[in-house]
């Protein structure tokens, strides 16, 4: 059946035959139960490590990198992360752009993936503060800063690029896309010693 209680076209009931239909919120939580955490259920900062389940793209990530998530909206939150996972990427989330600051003080990150639009601080604020916080501590390298917003205009690339990202992600997110930004941020690390 479909969500008004017609059967769907072939009789199909059950997941395979949702394709065509959107994604309800009962839908999303029964994918992302895997990767539930008792910190991503209250306002803590979650944190994603790699399930022995998992299947990444590759089984050991050429270069690991710290990751941290900022996305105000949780379910959109878990989706990055489970899709890091997929990488074999563990990451930290918050959920606006002061705890993205709160976050970068207590520990080093090589990429930042933040929306734009937050509460108590928006993504365009948090990168400059970052960018200017890191002009003054050059002992420490500066994070890869992502944008990740639902604004595709040429206008938007270029505001997000002034307050200092260096990468720009339109939502809804593809798998695709998000491996090429993780790729190329990994490219640009150190190889660790063996």
């Amino acid at each position: 059946m479909n969500g008004i209680g017609k059967l769907r076209p072939g009789g199909r009931t059950g997941p395979e035959g949702d394709q065509n239909r959107p994604v309800t919120t009962l839908r999303i939580c029964k994918l992302m139960e895997p990767v539930r955490t008792p910190a991503a259920l209250n306002d803590k900062p979650a944190q994603m490590t790699p399930s022995i389940n998992a299947e990444p793209v590759s089984a050991t990530p050429r270069h690991p990198l710290s990751i941290l998530v900022g996305d105000d909206n949780r379910i959109n939150g878990l989706m990055t992360l489970r899709m890091l996972q997929h990488f074999g990427h563990a990451a930290d989330a918050v959920h606006n752009g002061r705890e993205c600051l709160e976050a970068l003080d207590g520990k080093a990150y090589d990429l930042v993936l933040m929306d734009l639009q937050m509460p108590v601080m928006d993504g365009l604020t948090a990168a400059r503060e970052i960018r200017g916080r890191h002009h003054h501590r050059s002992a420490v390298p500066p994070p890869y800063i992502c944008a990740l917003t639902a604004n595709v205009m040429a206008k938007d690339r270029a505001g997000c690029l002034a307050a200092g990202m260096d990468d720009f992600l339109t939502k809804p997110m593809h798998l695709e896309d998000l491996e090429k930004v993780v790729t190329r941020v990994a490219e640009k690390q150190p190889m660790a010693p063996h």
